[in-house]
């Protein structure tokens, strides 16, 4: 990866001056791109005249190097070789120092004049607000219904309704981040990531629904991969956080299961193999359960 300079925000000399405590740094990743890039960083600083902020767009190892005309608030960074969607992001928040962080993604699909109303959001207090998209951006049902399963999963770990879980527009506080930096992927699972972990922490999230449009060129998502990761991934989250949710719905249908085979075994005069092992199961979710999420307490008890 090419250095990263130390970031510094822009003079009152290059816009409007705002306070410190709401600047924003807009971070997009950049990866092949066939959208005008340079129009994109203009509508952006149109989107936020009157605000003080800084630009990073991440170059995540395209073919062909990127060049724009230099902007006062603008940085160019590179990975040399493609490091995933998430690792660009990491590398755009780390080479800037505005206290708001707000992500786009550089494929035509969202319009960067939405990012006011999102930040106007933070301006209330809210911790993260993410563009709920309305429309389609012409994905298959294929990829759309395991989006959708995940989603759900999603709120049954957070206890929270989720209505759009990996929105790549969105504007969040920078020490939301750095709270759960290590639990941040590289890959694509970067935007699911945060915003499960900031609703387990119990941070004020809010949705702005947003105009959805279609792609410029082809998605970089390989649907069976990441869609896996994304599954493992959701469940080593729903253990770190709140493991209960997880293993007291595996305890009770093996429960249920072993309940089931009791009466019938019991109505044949014969118990079965198959209850004993079920009940076996059912008596060691839970006790594993129980015994992950008294860990978890006492370290947060511990750490506070």
């Amino acid at each position: 990866m090419s250095s990263v300079p130390t970031a510094t925000l822009p003079t009152a000399t290059t816009l409007e001056p705002r306070t410190r405590e709401h600047a924003v740094a807009v971070v997009v990743p950049v990866r092949d791109e066939r959208v005008d890039l340079g129009a994109l960083v203009d509508a952006v600083a149109a989107a936020l005249r009157g605000r003080a902020f800084e630009m990073a767009l991440v170059d995540d190892g395209s073919r062909e190097r990127i060049e724009l005309v230099p902007r006062p608030f603008l940085r160019l960074l590179r990975h040399e070789v493609g490091r995933g969607y998430g690792a660009a992001l990491k590398t755009g928040i780390r080479a800037t120092q505005a206290p708001w962080i707000a992500i786009l993604d550089a494929d035509g699909t969202y319009a960067p004049a939405d990012l006011a109303r999102l930040l106007a959001r933070l301006d209330d207090g809210a911790d993260m607000a993410i563009g709920e998209r309305q429309g389609s951006d012409g994905s298959s049902a294929l990829r759309r219904a395991p989006k959708a399963v995940l989603r759900r999963f999603a709120s049954a770990v957070t206890g929270e309704a989720i209505p759009d879980l990996n929105s790549g527009l969105r504007v969040f506080r920078r020490e939301l981040a750095l709270e759960c930096w290590e639990l941040l992927p590289q890959g694509f699972s970067f935007t699911s990531t945060i915003t499960v972990s900031a609703l387990a922490r119990g941070r004020r999230v809010e949705w702005v629904p947003v105009a959805l449009a279609r792609r410029v060129g082809r998605s970089k998502i390989r649907p069976l991969r990441d869609t896996l990761a994304f599954t493992a991934l959701l469940v080593r989250l729903a253990l770190w956080f709140d493991p209960l949710r997880v293993f007291l719905p595996l305890a009770a249908c093996f429960g249920l299961l072993a309940l089931g085979c009791g009466v019938y075994d019991v109505l044949q005069g014969n118990l079965a193999d198959k209850t004993v092992l079920l009940f076996v199961a059912f008596v060691q979710l839970l006790a594993v359960g129980a015994l992950a999420d008294l860990v978890l307490r006492r370290g947060r008890e511990r750490g506070s």
